[in-house]
């Protein structure tokens, strides 16, 4: 039996359903346009970045190392911004922050190897010891660049195979910060560095633009660990950088993905074999891996002064066994850790604070995590007793305990707190760390 067709309908689709599956295929057409026309604009900006540079090939399915080079190439920068302090300071072309990011296969922890710019190496084609970041200037005679001979020296010194370069002058960094939308870091001081622009009027967590981010990863006079306080700094920065990074969801995020391709043509540099396809992928794979899975290292070394000049010295037998790991995919020894490096429940102080009203809970849990081997200094009962979800609070510069801290409780929520805490990491338990409701009969 035929459907007799509703009063007025005539059996055929309604006025308001035409106009909307053609709003929908119109606006079906215009996103895939755009993504094609974004993703046409992007490959053109990065395909600007490439210069011919010898770099290894990095096989399918094993770990790859990218070198990076922050630049102090002044030439690159704004006539009119010379003389901003944060691009100030130095003479002669130098590698102003030397690392190493190795990216494991699928299923390890990736990392993130600093190298001091003062390392006592031997630099390839030259005689005696030179500061490692010397190299970046290169051998005009033999027409050797520094950025190969920056390669050539780290390949000498590491052991370990160089499958990629990417260069970051001082502008572009200033340019890819203020790209995704700036960041927000927690100084335990004040600043007052004329040397490098890095003025702090107040400590605690506040927001930093590009120009201050610059000036917060060179500043050193002011620190007195020298060059390892900068790489902490440096190295703690990347790690929020990450953060940020993931959770805006940046690689999906159009304006802020072509704005960033804008910065890249402009001042960063890559090898020719680096593909965007390729950067893509590892920058999915360090956004998939969790915060507590990407390492932040040193090159074992300590400073000494040999007159009349200023040295980082390597701890030979400790670097070798670094590299060596590094090499053979294997676990890394303790040897070269930062402040932003992967931290043991050892290294952890912890207050646990029962947020609800069950009792007994932050005994259990200060049993449990002190059987897991952190040290939890106490336990209480928090100012509030109403907390439904748990919260991991943690002092500024150590987001990495806290990420660590956090694995052991599920769903809680993490939080930097505004104000210094008595341990690392502080716990306030809610209802969802309690016991869970026996069944209905």
């Amino acid at each position: 039996m035929t459907e007799t067709p509703l009063p007025g309908r005539r059996g055929r689709w309604p006025k308001w359903l035409k106009i909307l599956i053609a709003v929908g295929v119109v606006f079906g057409i215009g996103v895939g346009v755009t993504a094609i026309l974004v993703n046409s604009y992007v490959h053109k900006k990065f395909d600007a970045t490439h210069r011919d540079i010898a770099v290894d090939p990095c096989p399918a399915g094993e770990s790859c190392n990218i070198l990076v080079l922050g630049s102090d190439r002044r030439s690159v920068v704004d006539p009119a911004e010379r003389n901003e302090r944060q691009f100030r300071g130095g003479g002669s072309q130098r590698a102003d922050t030397i690392l190493l990011i190795h990216v494991p296969p699928a299923g390890k922890s990736a990392v993130i190897l600093s190298f001091p710019r003062d390392l006592m190496v031997h630099i390839p084609g030259k005689s005696g010891f030179s500061k490692i970041n010397a190299a970046y200037s290169g051998i005009p005679s033999k027409h050797i660049t520094g950025r190969q001979l920056m390669i050539d020296t780290v390949k000498a010194y590491t052991g370990l195979p160089i499958n990629h370069y990417i260069e970051v002058n001082f502008a572009s960094f200033q340019s890819i910060v203020d790209a995704v939308g700036g960041v927000k870091l927690c100084p335990k001081r004040t600043y007052d560095d004329r040397e490098s622009g890095l003025i702090i009027t107040h400590a605690g967590c506040q927001d930093f633009n590009g120009k201050m981010a610059l000036a917060w990863v060179r500043m050193r006079k002011q620190d007195p660990k020298g060059d390892f306080g900068r790489i902490d700094r440096q190295q703690q920065f990347m790690r929020i950088l990450m953060q940020k990074v993931k959770g805006i969801g940046f690689l999906t995020d159009i304006p802020r993905l072509t704005k960033l391709a804008d910065v890249a043509s402009k001042g960063v540099i890559t090898d020719a074999k680096l593909e965007l396809s390729e950067v893509r992928g590892i920058a999915n794979k360090l956004a998939g891996f969790k915060q507590s899975n990407v390492d932040f290292r040193v090159v074992p070394s300590y400073p000494k002064y040999i007159p009349p000049t200023s040295w980082v010295i390597a701890r030979p037998a400790e670097a070798k066994a670094l590299f060596t790991a590094l090499k053979n995919d294997t676990k890394l020894p303790d040897y070269g850790k930062t402040a932003a490096s992967i931290p043991t429940p050892s290294d952890v102080t912890m207050r646990i604070l029962n947020g609800t009203r069950i009792n007994g809970l932050a005994s259990k849990f200060r049993d449990q995590l002190r059987g897991l081997g952190f040290k939890v200094l106490s336990t209480a009962n928090a100012p509030r007793r109403d907390y439904t979800k748990t919260v991991v609070l943690y002092s500024p510069g150590d987001d990495a305990k806290a990420l660590l801290v956090i694995q052991e409780f599920p769903g809680a929520e993490l939080r930097q707190s505004g104000s210094p805490l008595s341990a690392d990491v502080e716990v306030i338990l809610g209802t969802d760390q309690g016991p869970s409701p026996s069944p209905s009969p």
